[in-house]
């Protein structure tokens, strides 16, 4: 949250700080690839104790999740 704000704060600046810009973006960016690697540890651990069947549902699961996402995208 605080660097969406810094990033809101340095485009409203009278001058466009480009250097800043980009710092603050790859802050956002490796906290977003931290993130996505928890959650895959996290889902890599899970599946190591679920049997087949459980993970097959769990796989059915998600391709609905995404079909659903993709349906709601233009185009």
């Amino acid at each position: 949250r605080q660097l969406h704000q810094q990033m809101a704060t340095l485009y409203m600046a009278p001058n466009i700080d480009a250097a800043a810009i980009e710092s603050v973006r790859a802050q956002m960016s490796a906290q977003h690839e931290a993130a996505s690697k928890r959650m895959s540890q996290a889902a890599i651990e899970a599946a190591r104790v679920l049997t087949p069947e459980q993970r097959a549902k769990i796989g059915e699961l998600m391709k609905k999740r995404q079909a659903r996402v993709a349906a709601r995208r233009p185009g």
